[in-house]
């Protein structure tokens, strides 16, 4: 073959190459993700997410965005261009901030944005649950963002004052800032869950990394897990909640910290460190919960590492309500001397102090 025939072949095939491939981005339904732009290209978030396809990133420039978001089953992208201190989403106590609440999995993304002044979302039991994040059997992926200032009332059941996961939902809950928000109800029984996060039903979040403080309600001032939920809780700080760190409900079963370095800074929180409440005989009888800094009170230098890291101007308290035994490496405080369980060396080499903001 001469050249001047394998040339006349090769443009041949390249022509071919180029013209299948732009039949093929040209197959209708087919479509290459794109980026949109808020408020250049639409002056609300949630005109935005209506426009967006599966695979979508919409970029949201720094202002308050008076609204409340759901994202309708789609799996994109909802980023901040300049992080949740530039960029507000809200919610005016007018529902819930954000919501996810129609099967999302974990590539609809939340990143980068304060959360203020959501009310929650009423289901259909009537309570009302998740000021900034109503997550109901979704799986989205929520990362730094500020949830704050948000109030959840009812006449009679409010849970989840920054976020309530409920339903069979798995999302991951990482890097987040939740604080100053509070669940309230107008009846006499006690069935306020969850100040700053509540889980429930057959869920497995992973919550990891986030700061949980300031937070109220009547149980689980930072975190209430209750039904069946079994959640993944590592490396969190959760301090200063008040009535309480963690509780613990009914058949619940998450795993608090767990192996080294994965442990949690569970302290100062007004009322408990960590509650188990067992409601029937013959539920789960252990609280998976290793490798945390619980605190003491007051502690012995070889009970704690780094030693220069510990407060020890506060007591702290780590009650299990009903004396169900914790697997072995925590020790908590009643009025009294220290109680623990087999051994508190886990706890305190181990568990150190996590600092994530």
């Amino acid at each position: 073959m001469t050249m001047k025939k394998l040339l006349a072949v090769l443009s041949a095939v390249l022509s071919f190459s180029a013209a299948a491939i732009v039949m093929f981005w040209s197959v209708p339904g087919w479509a290459q993700p794109k980026v949109i732009h808020v408020p250049a290209g639409f002056t609300t978030i949630q005109a935005a997410l209506d426009s967006a396809a599966a695979g979508d990133t919409i970029l949201v420039s720094p202002g308050i965005y008076t609204e409340n978001i759901n994202f309708r089953g789609k799996n994109i992208v909802l980023k901040s261009v300049e992080g949740p201190r530039n960029t507000i989403i809200d919610g005016k106590q007018q529902g819930s901030v954000v919501t996810f609440a129609a099967g999302e999995d974990a590539t609809a993304r939340l990143e980068g944005f304060t959360l203020r002044h959501g009310s929650g979302t009423v289901a259909a039991d009537g309570k009302v649950y998740g000021g900034a994040i109503y997550c109901f059997s979704s799986s989205p992926t929520i990362r730094r963002n500020v949830m704050r200032e948000n109030v959840v009332t009812a006449a009679c059941g409010a849970l989840g004052g920054g976020i309530a996961i409920i339903g069979n939902s798995a999302p991951v809950i990482a890097g987040n800032h939740i604080y100053d928000n509070t669940v309230i109800s107008f009846c006499d029984a006690l069935v306020n869950f969850g100040g700053g996060i509540f889980v429930a039903g057959s869920s497995t979040p992973s919550l990891q990394e986030n700061t949980i403080t300031r937070n109220s309600t009547d149980f689980g001032g930072g975190i209430a897990v209750m039904d069946s939920a079994r959640p993944m809780i590592q490396r969190n700080i959760i301090t200063r909640n008040f009535r309480g760190g963690i509780l613990v409900a009914e058949l619940a079963q998450p795993v608090i910290g767990g192996a080294p370095r994965t442990g949690n800074d569970i302290a100062e929180n007004e009322g408990f460190e960590l509650e188990r409440r067992l409601h029937d005989a013959g539920q789960i009888e252990k609280v998976n919960a290793r490798y945390n800094y619980f605190g003491a009170c007051p502690p012995t230098e070889d009970e704690i590492f780094p030693r220069n890291e510990f407060d020890t101007s506060n007591c702290r308290r780590f009650a299990v309500r009903t004396y169900f035994p914790l697997q072995k490496g925590n020790a908590w405080t009643f009025d009294g001397p220290v109680a623990m369980t087999e051994t508190i060396t886990d706890t305190f080499t181990l568990g150190k102090r996590y600092l994530f903001y």
